[in-house]
């Protein structure tokens, strides 16, 4: 029985880690080709929901999350080259 407490916490971490990755794709892919700001909006809330979970559950295993901001570089298109998006931290 504390085998399985003790587990369930670390698969919901897995979890939050996994949709906060698959979340980051979504908004990636929204600032870049969708001009529906809503639907941006409600991955970045989805996001910071997640992160606050994660924040609360690593509590536990006596870890400070501290968020960082990301801002997106992107290079100048040369003529017939497609330009690459990096996200680098925050200055």
């Amino acid at each position: 029985m504390a085998n399985e407490e003790a587990a369930s916490p670390n698969i919901r971490v897995a979890d939050i880690l996994e949709q906060i990755e698959r979340l980051d794709k979504m908004i990636a892919f929204h600032k870049e080709y969708s001009p529906d700001d809503a639907m941006l909006k409600q991955y970045q809330y989805l996001r910071r929901r997640y992160s606050l979970e994660l924040t609360r559950l690593m509590k536990r295993y006596n870890f400070h999350l501290t968020a960082i901001k990301s801002r997106t570089i992107k290079p100048k298109t040369r003529q017939g080259k497609t330009s690459v998006t990096a996200a680098l931290p925050a200055r």
